[in-house]
């Protein structure tokens, strides 16, 4: 960072001191809870919420009064033993129709996911990397990986994302959850105009929310983003995600094998790499070097590994890095 863009970002920090704390968003927060009921505080109305770290096969239901106008989302999840998980979702509108869309996605490392329900940039609750997050929309009804933004075609990423992800947003005046698997939930309170700046994607609003970070990019938008570069945009997002699903399947087995059950994983690797020394030809010195060499061709596969996955790594951050710069205004 230049000696400029320095002095400008602590004088924007300096500024934000001043309007930011007045122009949050109210936020309620509860954790761990399978049920949760909720008015809107006076002069404020519920814009969105977040239920966050549920546990696969779960029931979810969302009850949205909407000023007279009852919203029921519906939403089922399990994973599979190899790491896929599958989504369900339906949505009962107050003429009676119901709106259904099913997704699946594998995320091998991911033991909980994240519900968001009318996210906004204006939402602090971060979505962790390390879990599946759903983003619902739900006039009409949207439902993916990627955050769905408002349909106002005034929003900051009109230009960016497909007609599906659009969806015109709605003012809750009550919200009733339910899920069988306990989440840890955060109901987002605004005032009139606070939902507004929610409806255009507004980043001037998301600046006062939070000092410390000037975006907030869900890893699923910068694939989005990657997609539209024309010609090789879908290659480089799917080598993206392949990068991603490989540095998943060493993150989860290296926690498998050697945090939650190195006792296991020792004694294991351990009698393979005797039985394979001794039941072979040769004198005791020989088998002894046998067990020698195959030790440090175990050492040495870690390290390659390691060594792969932080490689991987790095590029993936330097990508994402590049296209924050991109998408950043002039």
């Amino acid at each position: 960072m230049t000696f400029k863009r320095g002095c400008l970002f602590l004088l924007l920090a300096f500024l934000m001191l001043f309007i930011g704390t007045a122009a949050a968003v109210e936020e309620i927060t509860v954790e761990d809870s399978e049920y949760f009921s909720l008015e809107a505080p006076d002069g404020l109305c519920i814009s969105g919420f977040d239920a966050d770290h549920i546990s696969p096969d779960f029931n979810y239901s969302a009850v949205m009064n909407s000023y007279g106008e009852i919203y029921t989302l519906n939403v089922t999840g399990y994973k599979n033993w190899y790491g896929r998980w599958y989504f369900d979702i339906s949505m009962l509108y107050p003429n009676g129709t119901v709106a259904s869309k099913s997704l699946s996605t594998t995320a091998i490392s991911s033991r909980t996911c994240d519900i968001s329900v009318q996210y906004a940039f204006t939402n602090t609750e971060s979505l962790e990397w390390a879990n599946v997050d759903l983003y619902v929309g739900l006039l009409p009804l949207t439902a993916s990986f990627t955050n769905p933004v408002s349909g106002d075609e005034n929003s900051t990423f009109t230009d960016i994302y497909d007609d599906e992800y659009y969806y015109t947003r709605l003012k809750f005046s009550h919200i009733t959850y339910t899920c069988d698997s306990p989440a840890d939930l955060t109901i987002y309170c605004s005032t009139n105009e606070e939902f507004e700046e929610q409806v255009s994607e507004s980043i001037s609003a998301y600046l006062k929310e939070e000092l410390g970070d000037v975006f907030s990019w869900s890893w699923s938008m910068i694939l989005t983003f990657v997609e539209k570069i024309p010609g090789v945009g879908p290659y480089l997002a799917s080598i993206l995600e392949i990068a991603a699903l490989t540095i998943d399947a060493i993150v989860f087995y290296f926690d498998l094998l050697f945090i939650d059950y190195p006792e296991t994983t020792f004694l294991t690797v351990e009698s393979f790499i005797l039985g394979s020394a001794f039941c072979r030809r040769g004198n005791f010195w020989t088998k002894i070097n046998r067990v020698c060499n195959a030790h440090l061709k175990i050492i040495e596969l870690f390290i390659n590994l390691a060594e792969a996955g932080v490689n991987m790594m790095s590029k993936i951050i330097s990508a994402v890095a590049d296209t924050i710069n991109a998408l950043k205004p002039v």
